[in-house]
């Protein structure tokens, strides 16, 4: 799949930076296996996240987005959704996003929850609009967290068929990763697209995991970082007092660290594993930055794989939970 991963993507960098969003070469890497990580457990799903992110991040980032959703499903008490949904999405079959941010947000009292669900016989009827969701177009599918009747939260899977998609959202990076604003207009969701009641509760559950993953990206970005480094003309950084293999042997530590995270991931507690995906953020704002330094004026030309690295590092950065939410947990 390595070989496979760089042959698709490496020529493909600036088209994505620039808006393509690489479904035909997700769907060609799921043949090989790209979406079943999880039969290695949790780091194994890590482990092909970092892969596709240490070629491109856009691209890994689907990827979570992917595996984020199966986590949701995998940790679901509705079997009759998970032995559907979790073969399809597996096998790139199907695709689809988790839509968490807001839901997430708003538990930690950063913003209101957009989304409001109202009970019926069978089901919910939802209301509201989420700026943006990704890996998404109008056969896919995604999870949210909403508000209900009585205080509750439930935790929703959402077919986008349903839902009124845009995509007139545009970002500095990130643009081929099928980020869309999503409007749900008296949708209705059925009880057996209910990934769990108790929304807040099955968050927590959750949570551990969806930090891990996101790890994958960040390790992966590290890497291609790094490989960025390797690449300048040494003549003109041999003063730097920053070497590759400095940034290589922290980034290898910090991979031994995820795997023991997610082999111990239930015996773990939660603020170990946010004080590590921040410092996860941090090291990849400090690889990204010395790759641009390395490349000089080469990483500042539009569209250049050095600055293109360097955004991508932001949005892990900033990608819910941001560094600054992160801090507000630890501070709880």
């Amino acid at each position: 799949m390595q070989v496979l991963a760089k042959e698709l993507l490496v020529s493909k960098l600036k088209e994505i930076h620039q808006g393509y969003y690489p479904k035909q070469e997700l769907k060609a890497l799921a043949q090989k296996g790209l979406f079943n990580g999880f039969n290695e457990g949790l780091f194994g799903a890590v482990k092909n996240i970092m892969l596709i992110s240490s070629y491109c991040a856009n691209t890994g980032f689907c990827v979570w987005c992917q595996y984020t959703l199966i986590w949701y499903l995998q940790n679901s008490s509705n079997e009759t959704l998970k032995n559907k949904f979790i073969p399809l999405l597996s096998s790139g079959t199907e695709f689809g996003g988790t839509g968490l941010s807001n839901g997430a947000k708003a538990l930690s009292d950063i913003e209101k929850n957009f989304i409001k669900a109202k009970k019926v016989d069978k089901g919910y009827v939802l209301n509201g609009s989420l700026p943006w969701v990704s890996n998404l177009d109008n056969n896919h599918y995604f999870a949210l967290l909403c508000d209900a009747d009585e205080n509750e939260k439930i935790f929703a899977f959402i077919d986008c068929s349903k839902a009124k998609l845009s995509d007139k959202i545009h970002f500095c990076a990130l643009e081929g990763s099928a980020t869309k604003s999503v409007s749900l207009n008296d949708y209705f969701l059925s009880d057996e697209f209910i990934i769990a009641k108790n929304g807040e509760e099955f968050f927590k559950k959750v949570l551990k995991g969806f930090l891990l993953l996101q790890c994958g990206m960040g390790l992966g970005l590290c890497k291609n970082s790094i490989e960025l480094m390797k690449k300048a003309k040494k003549d003109d950084i041999n003063f730097l007092p920053i070497k590759p293999n400095m940034l290589l042997d922290k980034v290898y530590d910090f991979e031994k660290k995820t795997a023991l995270l997610c082999e111990n991931v239930n015996n773990t507690d939660i603020k170990e594993i946010v004080e590590f995906r921040l410092v996860l953020a941090e090291l990849s704002l400090e690889c990204s930055k010395w790759a641009v330094l390395y490349q000089g004026s080469n990483a500042y030309l539009k569209d250049s794989n050095g600055v293109k690295n360097l955004l991508e590092s932001y949005f892990m950065a900033l990608v819910t939970p941001s560094i600054k939410h992160l801090y507000k947990l630890l501070a709880k």
